[in-house]
């Protein structure tokens, strides 16, 4: 791929964009601090290798009514025919707390797990696997909060094409 958007100029672009944004906008400064995570969220630096990640469940802070603070990115993409895209379920939910295999990620997942960890970032959402989608009643409530999640999201990428 010779148009690789994480070479080292588009990655000097989008941290001279972010710097600007926190610098100049006084909604954009404001964000630059922790906010509340989601349920659950992938762990980008939860192992040696540049590939392993897993997924994390936030630790709930009950006196407070909400998860632990942290500064995440978050994937927005289109799932087409959701053919091989890998999810999260009750039967892959604790294995997907140990280890999510890089095998397994489509190439949009991949780039976005590039992406977050190039600008420095540990966490990243991606819905598919961090909700659990064959649990009728926590999806629901799940999908209730996506604006908060995607707005809570110190930077949302989106996997247009």
């Amino acid at each position: 791929m010779t148009d690789n958007p994480l070479q080292s100029t588009g990655l000097a672009t989008a941290r001279g964009l972010i710097k600007t944004c926190l610098e100049n906008h006084a909604t954009c400064s404001r964000r630059g601090k922790p906010t509340t995570l989601p349920k659950r969220v992938l762990d980008l630096l939860s192992g040696d290798d540049s590939k392993s990640m897993r997924l994390h469940e936030s630790e709930y802070i009950q006196d407070e009514r909400r998860y632990e603070n942290g500064e995440y990115i978050a994937l927005s993409h289109v799932w087409g025919l959701a053919k091989g895209i890998p999810k999260t379920t009750l039967a892959t939910l604790q294995s997907h707390k140990k280890s999510i295999p890089w095998s397994t990620l489509p190439r949009a997942y991949q780039e976005a797990v590039f992406l977050t960890r190039a600008l420095g970032f540990r966490w990243l959402f991606i819905d598919s696997l961090c909700l659990i989608q064959d649990d009728v009643q926590e999806k629901l409530e799940d999908s209730l909060k996506m604006d908060e999640i995607f707005g809570n999201a110190f930077l949302t990428i989106a996997a247009t094409s």
